[in-house]
């Protein structure tokens, strides 16, 4: 396995760091973090990365789906990968894409929006946006040569949303069970 917990606690610790600095530096309210992004190059690392982390059973959900051109799986570990965080987006990079491979960003919940876009405004916080795809929306803010993402839900929501679509184009009716 290429990918180890222990990687992703020593860039987790560094990305914190950084992020705890930031939110000082532009009084900020600290959020709790849900997940940790790890982006590997491609598909054979991708699949390398989680069936090591399958063949040490260290996981106990995994969802995987294809989105903008690249599997990203949502694993929720057994244990913590850092800290009280239990679940790992691991990203495949985009086709032609040169982003670092690594930690690339952590996600935060918010619970509205317009509130914490008026704390950025107000602490004129330079790098941010509001960014969505298909399926949901989120704040990235930039700092230090990283991200980090503000949601008002978790990865795995999104993975349910996901597959409520799908069991509605194969002609069913989601359930709540």
């Amino acid at each position: 396995m290429a990918l180890h917990i222990d990687d992703i606690n020593r860039s987790a610790k560094a990305y914190f760091t950084k992020l705890n600095t930031f939110v000082n530096q532009y009084n900020l309210t600290p959020r709790v973090p849900s997940t940790i992004a790890w982006k590997v190059t491609d598909i054979n690392a991708f699949c390398d990365d989680l069936s090591g982390f399958l063949s040490h059973k260290q996981i106990s959900q995994c969802h995987i789906g294809f989105v903008d051109k690249r599997y990203i799986a949502s694993i929720v570990f057994k244990q913590p990968i850092y800290q009280n965080i239990h679940i790992l987006k691991l990203m495949q990079r985009r086709p032609q894409s040169t982003d670092p491979i690594g930690l690339d960003h952590a996600d935060f919940i918010v619970d509205n929006f317009s509130e914490f876009v008026a704390e950025l405004t107000k602490q004129k916080v330079p790098e941010w946006s509001l960014e969505s795809n298909e399926i949901h929306g989120w704040i990235s803010v930039w700092f230090n040569n990283t991200e980090a993402k503000y949601v008002d839900h978790i990865v795995l929501d999104v993975g349910v949303k996901e597959l409520q679509e799908i069991t509605q184009q194969l002609g069913y009716e989601p359930k709540s069970v």
